[in-house]
C-alpha cells in the first residue's frame, strides 16, 4: 500500500483573484510545495539532491477543479 503524505495550506488573500478564488498558479506551488516535502520525509531533501548531482523538476500538469477554493 502506498504511503500517503498530506499537508494543509492555509489559502491567502492575495493568492486570489478578484472573485476571491485561488489563482490557478498557486494550485501549482501549493503541489509543488506539498511535492517537495513528500520527497524530504523519505530522505531525499534538497541536500541529498545536490550530492547525487541531480535535480527535481515538473515536467508537465493537469489539473481537474472539483471545486473553487477561497480566502
Amino acid at each position: 500500500m502506498p504511503v500517503v503524505f498530506s499537508r494543509p495550506f492555509r489559502v491567502r488573500y492575495y493568492e486570489c483573484d478578484a472573485s476571491g478564488h485561488l489563482n490557478h498558479v498557486n494550485y501549482l506551488h501549493y503541489m509543488e510545495t506539498a511535492a517537495l516535502e513528500a520527497s524530504a520525509a523519505v530522505g531525499y531533501d534538497q541536500q541529498k539532491y545536490e550530492e547525487m548531482a541531480r535535480i527535481w523538476l515538473i515536467r508537465g500538469s493537469s489539473i481537474e477543479y472539483l471545486q473553487p477554493l477561497f480566502s
